[in-house]
């Protein structure tokens, strides 16, 4: 008898504690859609991204989006330590990805249906 009063006192808490999770997921959400419904600046939606997601889902995020040749640009960061989001913007270069290729260099280039290719050199992929 006292093992089932406890047992379901148990599972009483797990449940409370269950909805309690769902409501606060929901209350994000809401939140969230609210926030980004509201603006239709794309650079203001971007930098607004970062900041719902931390602390939230992580201790850090970064935003990114592509560039004319589909290369990523640093759109926006978040860090729950402001001090290491300094450090880390410090050492990267703004506004560009620094993982692939530098500034200048050749790139690929899509299809001449979709953009018009560079001129043509010995370097040029789109010979």
């Amino acid at each position: 008898m006292t093992a089932d009063r406890l047992g379901l006192s148990l599972e009483n808490d797990r449940l409370r504690r269950t909805d309690l999770r769902r409501q606060s997921w929901l209350t994000f959400l809401a939140e969230a859609s609210e926030l980004l419904a509201q603006s239709l600046d794309v650079e203001l939606t971007l930098a607004l991204i970062p900041r719902l997601l931390v602390p939230r889902l992580g201790q850090w995020a970064a935003v990114y989006s592509v560039d004319e040749w589909t290369d990523p640009v640093y759109a926006a960061a978040a860090h729950t330590d402001e001090t290491a989001l300094a450090r880390a913007a410090g050492r990267a270069q703004p506004g560009r990805y620094r993982g692939r290729g530098r500034p200048g260099s050749v790139r690929p280039c899509a299809p001449a249906s979709r953009r018009r290719c560079p001129p043509r050199s010995r370097a040029s992929p789109c010979r």
